[in-house]
């Protein structure tokens, strides 16, 4: 996928959803197989301890409501999908995902969601965005042309423009629009209940000041320049949580695990490890593991520090 002989001027939102998500873009090219594909370390892979607390919260969702079915969206390679269907054995839980899914996005746009849980964790990061500016009071836009950026002065949409009023001159900032358009396409379809786990800041002008919120990845190896290789990397951002349409409650990963019980499932794990340590098998050394499982999902300089937003 070469985009350095373009000479048309392209959106960064389209250039980003053409290098990811086109026949041989980074999620749809023969090399990104289930062994390979991810780029670095999501929660659902530290361990089984994510999944088992996920499925507490939908148990504590269907006790309220029926449910029949969970969707994972964005479901990578299978693994949180597995573990709830371990956990989960009398509901359907379905993956949604370009390669190793159930169900394809396409696909997943046309279901009745009336009877169902839908959870993506660390989706928005990845749908397409738009790349923009503040120029003094005016806002410019990013466009991919000959494997540069060409920047255009642009009119943004009055009900979001003023999320970026306070944000200072020269300073870059993503605009959300594929995510607003996803999450109220699952909202009209009438869920039990949305959950979205990502990576980002309350809002857009926090997210604008601190800077180093658009970056790639090859591998696991981090960089910034999104127009190098394009189809053959990564490309990722934080989220202004507050450009999304408000929802029930928000909170940080840490708070949502001990909210949903993974103080028990490790004190569960240490007694098992405990009551089989002399003569250990490969059963007690998994919940052994929910210890360190614990720490890496709580840490709040990383995954614990993930905001949780929820939609009912």
């Amino acid at each position: 996928m070469d985009n350095t002989q373009n000479s048309h001027l392209e959106r960064f939102d389209a250039y980003m959803e053409r290098c990811l998500y086109s026949n041989g873009g980074f999620y749809n090219s023969a090399e990104q197989t289930a062994g390979s594909r991810g780029s670095f370390i999501t929660s659902p892979e530290v361990g089984s301890l994510f999944g088992a607390v996920v499925a507490n919260w939908v148990r504590a969702v269907a006790a309220k409501t029926t449910i029949k079915t969970v969707y994972d969206v964005g479901s990578n390679r299978g693994t949180l999908v597995a573990e709830l269907r371990s956990q989960l054995p009398d509901l359907e839980v379905l993956g949604v995902d370009y390669q190793n899914g159930d169900l394809t996005p396409d696909e997943f746009e046309t279901q009745d969601l009336s009877d169902a849980i839908v959870f993506a964790n660390e989706l928005l990061d990845n749908l397409p965005f738009r790349y923009c500016r503040k120029a003094g009071t005016e806002i410019e836009e990013a466009f991919v042309s000959n494997g540069e950026f060409v920047w255009q002065r642009v009119e943004i949409a009055a009900d979001g423009a003023n999320k970026f009023e306070t944000i200072h001159d020269g300073l870059t900032f993503p605009v959300h629009e594929s995510s607003q358009q996803w999450i109220s396409s699952v909202l009209s379809r009438n869920p039990a209940s949305l959950l979205m786990i990502d990576y980002g800041m309350a809002t857009t002008a926090e997210l604008a000041k601190r800077g180093d919120w658009l970056r790639t990845y090859q591998g696991h190896i981090v960089d910034v320049d999104p127009l190098v290789t394009p189809g053959q990397i990564d490309i990722t951002t934080d989220v202004g949580f507050d450009q999304l349409p408000t929802p029930m409650k928000t909170t940080t990963q840490a708070e949502f695990l001990v909210e949903n019980g993974i103080d028990a499932l490790v004190e569960e794990g240490m007694l098992a490890w405990e009551a089989q340590k002399a003569a250990p098998d490969l059963a007690s050394l998994r919940m052994k593991s929910r210890k360190s499982q614990s720490k890496a999902l709580m840490d709040p300089r990383g995954l614990g520090s993930w905001i949780v937003a929820e939609w009912n």
